[in-house]
């Protein structure tokens, strides 16, 4: 995906939400990862990261903390 992406010079999927689970979801399909591989690179289970897109709900600050350096959700 991320290079349909560069082809069509934006992210058609881009939102303006600050939702969570947008911006979880957002980063993924952008950057072409997998639910898996987005939850190797946290260190987390897939199912996790599927809750997350799906419910919204992040309970561990530590995987909240990696999220914020990788710069996948920001801070309103």
């Amino acid at each position: 995906m991320p290079k349909v992406f560069e082809f069509l010079g934006y992210f058609p999927f881009e939102s303006n939400a600050l939702s969570l689970r947008d911006q979880v979801k957002a980063y993924r399909i952008r950057e072409g990862l997998s639910l898996r591989r987005m939850a190797k690179i946290l260190g987390a289970d897939p199912d996790t990261v599927a809750r997350w897109e799906n419910e919204g709900r992040l309970l561990n600050r530590v995987l909240l903390k990696k999220l914020k350096s990788l710069g996948v959700i920001r801070t309103k």
